[in-house]
């Protein structure tokens, strides 16, 4: 019996492990986008509220919260009203109530062993003042970078932190009007102005920030018609929803979104169609995700297999721009898209296909494409056509592109992956509750061969891994009262167990859930008075014992809160009857009243 204790013994330190490493993770996205400046003479962007209100829905897809600060224009507000019902003014004050709200909600999550991470987005004006500080524009007034580094990244809970900063003449470089392009703080290059605005040496401080800033030079080439929006910040968008994904696991890291970009952008000729970025992951884990597609819970999937190759783009049923790419043949990937639309997906611009609505996974090999016709345009709008995503992006581009910009490249291949399930609930809904507490009736057999049944108590904690997996640790104590050779004389025994578990989830709608389960633990028997056990007069204790219980039933939730549980199964009990140790196997119930928080 030496070995089934050391079973039990192994088992309960995978289960105490499981409890200590379980890290579940909630995301939180603010975007913050501006059309207008506040400097005097320049002209206002047309496409930066459009920039806020896709990113808003991309983020709503892939994140837990999300906040959109803009102002949107009638055009804008009658394409994504679900953004204009969410959108708020983008002043600065409100911007720092948010975070500050959601600094709370971060404590509150790490307390209860939860890691979180902020995406901060910015797209709109940016420019840098007389004293060479840099700045964004909000509604009447600016974000600076002292504010970004006091208000934004100093009191920041989250584990980790995204900069997603888009802005046209924005902190690094600047064109003057009437003037050639000119670097406003004389560094010699896009990357020395980079490090000179937003130095590695403030970074040093924020080791869990990551950051992507990104430029280009005039309003023209900033933003483009045909996309409604900036160039970049559809190229981010387009990597963010997994066109990136170079290794295939789900996971956009910054290299792999860095290196999609520049394969983007590599054939562009056209003088003013330069487009510059600057990556810098977060230092304390170089591969850090930006986005886990496997975290994307209301999000579509569509797979891009190893034998799908060339360019394609994805307009939605609205006829907007969702996403372009130029995929190599090899690279395997899925692109995250709203289970309700449907989408219009366009390979080498003269062959479409239409997927529907719908939340299961589609592919596109399986898609049925027919001749498609897309009008030409002439002068930059055409360089962009022609030019944009000509590079193919490929794993030898990407490995590539690692090792001259020294960026750590992706580990491992591509894996099978299921997006994360959880109920349908608008982005500032309340999370459902991961742990539970009840306290309940328990009656089973009597030990061995003794008759009558035990009765007791159990105090039983759960903590839930995933919609469908939750872990236990239980407290039990049950009494059973047996007749002696003496009339007037009784004897009980007492059980006292501590125990460890999984159980398995199966929810049936939003009240009821089926369960089954499996708990391991030690138990102490306690007698009180001499017993016939076995044939022989027996009398003491056993404090060093071993019950192993499989079970299965039923949970009724009364609420949000409060939830009625009933299982049975069977129970088996070690033993030690000197000098022998025996197994017991007998059946036992349980009823329970609990509360989920």
């Amino acid at each position: 019996m030496r070995a089934s204790r050391l079973l039990a013994c192994a088992v309960l330190l995978v289960a105490s492990d499981a409890f200590a490493g379980a890290r579940p993770l909630h995301r939180y996205a603010i975007v913050i986008a501006h059309n207008r400046s506040v400097d005097p003479g320049v002209a206002p962007l047309r496409y930066a509220d459009d920039d806020g209100a896709r990113y808003y829905e991309l983020f709503k897809l892939e994140t837990d919260r999300v906040a959109l600060f803009s102002v949107l224009d009638d055009e804008t507000a009658a394409l994504f009203p679900e953004a204009a019902r969410a959108a708020r003014a983008p002043e600065a004050e409100a911007i720092y109530a948010q975070l500050a709200r959601w600094n709370a909600e971060m404590e509150k999550d790490a307390r209860a062993g939860r890691e979180t991470e902020l995406i901060f987005v910015y797209a709109g004006h940016g420019d840098v003042d007389t004293a060479g500080e840099g700045y964004v524009n909000l509604l009447g007034g600016k974000l600076r970078r002292r504010d970004l580094y006091q208000r934004v990244l100093a009191p920041s809970k989250a584990t980790y932190l995204h900069l997603i900063i888009d802005a046209c003449k924005s902190y690094f470089l600047l064109k003057r009007r009437g003037g050639p392009w000119k670097d406003d703080s004389a560094a010699e290059s896009h990357e020395g102005e980079v490090k000179a605005f937003l130095s590695r040496e403030d970074l040093s401080a924020y080791p869990r920030a990551g950051v992507v800033l990104a430029t280009s030079g005039d309003q023209s080439t900033h933003e483009w018609s045909r996309y409604r929006g900036g160039i970049l910040s559809h190229e981010l968008r387009s990597a963010l929803a997994g066109s990136a994904d170079v290794n295939g696991d789900g996971r956009i890291e910054y290299s792999e979104m860095h290196a999609f970009i520049s394969a983007a952008n590599a054939r562009l000729r056209h003088p003013d169609a330069r487009l510059n970025v600057f990556v810098q992951p977060p230092s304390l884990n170089r591969h850090q995700p930006l986005v886990d597609l496997r975290q994307a819970r209301r999000a579509r999937l569509l797979r891009f297999d190893a034998g799908v190759s060339g360019r394609f783009h994805l307009e939605d049923d609205r006829g907007l721009r969702y996403a372009d790419l130029h995929k190599a043949p090899g690279l395997r990937f899925d692109l995250a898209l709203e289970r309700s639309r449907s989408y219009f997906i366009y390979h080498q611009e003269n062959r479409e296909a239409r997927l529907g609505a719908g939340s299961a996974r589609a592919a596109v090999s399986r898609l049925s494409f027919a001749p498609s016709s897309v009008a030409m345009r002439s002068g930059l709008e055409q360089s962009f056509r022609r030019d944009l995503y000509q590079l193919a992006y490929s794993r030898g581009f990407y490995d590539g592109f690692c090792a001259r910009t020294g960026l750590p490249p992706v580990e491992g291949g591509p894996e099978e992956f299921r997006i994360a399930e959880r109920d349908e609930c608008a982005g500032d809904c309340e999370r459902e509750p991961r742990h539970a507490l009840s306290l309940g009736y328990g009656i089973g057999a009597a030990l061995l061969d003794l008759e009558g049944a035990a009765h007791g108590l159990e105090l039983r904690y759960e903590l839930a891994l995933h919609r469908h997996l939750a872990l236990s640790a239980t407290l039990e104590y049950a009494r059973s009262s047996h007749a002696t050779g003496d009339p007037a004389a009784s004897a009980r025994i007492d059980r006292l167990a501590v125990l460890a578990g999984v159980s398995g989830r199966l929810p049936l709608g939003r009240r009821l859930e089926l369960r089954a389960g499996l708990a391991l633990g030690y138990q102490g028997l306690f007698g009180a008075g001499p017993v016939h056990l076995l044939g022989r007069l027996v009398e003491g204790s056993d404090p060093a014992g071993f019950r192993l219980e499989a079970s299965a039933g039923a949970r009724v939730h009364l609420g949000s809160v409060l939830f009625l549980e009933a299982r049975g199964g069977l129970a088996l009990d070690l033993v030690t009857v000197e000098p022998e140790e025996k197994v017991h196997a007998a059946p036992y119930g349980a009823l329970g009243l609990g509360a989920r928080f």
